[in-house]
C-alpha cells in the first residue's frame, strides 16, 4: 500500500545570510546540490530554492544576484565567487570581509520545507 508523504515540517522563517566558507582552508572549487525534505507541490524533489550571491560586506554591498534554482539543482563556486584568499585582492583569510570577493547564501523562503544539501570541498593540506 502507498502511504501519503509526511506533512512538511514547520520551520522558523529563514533569514538571508551570505557567507564565505573559510577562505584559506579549502582548495579551488565548492560543489553543492540541494533538494527539499519531502516532495513539493509541483516537483517530487521538493520546492525551488534561491542561490544568493553578494559582492562586498553586508554593510556595503557592491553587487547582488539572486538565482532561482529548482530542487535537485547543483552549483559550483570557484575563484572570486568562492572567495578564496588566493583570488582576493586584499588577501583576506578565514571569514574576513572585503569588497572584491563574492559571498553566497542559500534559502527557500516560499516554502515550509527544509532544504537538504550536500556540499563537497577539497581540504587544503597546507592549511
Amino acid at each position: 500500500p502507498r502511504y501519503p508523504p509526511p506533512a512538511p515540517t514547520p520551520t522558523v522563517p529563514k533569514t538571508r545570510r551570505h557567507h564565505f566558507d573559510r577562505r584559506d582552508k579549502w582548495q579551488e572549487g565548492i560543489a553543492s546540490v540541494a533538494w527539499s525534505e519531502t516532495a513539493g507541490q509541483e516537483d517530487s524533489r521538493g520546492d525551488e530554492w534561491t542561490l544568493g550571491m553578494q559582492c562586498g560586506p553586508s554593510n556595503n554591498v557592491q553587487r547582488q544576484v539572486q538565482l532561482p534554482m529548482p530542487a535537485g539543482a547543483a552549483y559550483i563556486l570557484s575563484k572570486r565567487a568562492q572567495g578564496r584568499t588566493a583570488w582576493c585582492s586584499r588577501h583576506k583569510v578565514a571569514h574576513e570581509s572585503c569588497a572584491c570577493c563574492w559571498q553566497h547564501g542559500v534559502w527557500n523562503e516560499k516554502t515550509a520545507l527544509t532544504r537538504q544539501s550536500i556540499t563537497m570541498r577539497v581540504y587544503d593540506e597546507d592549511w
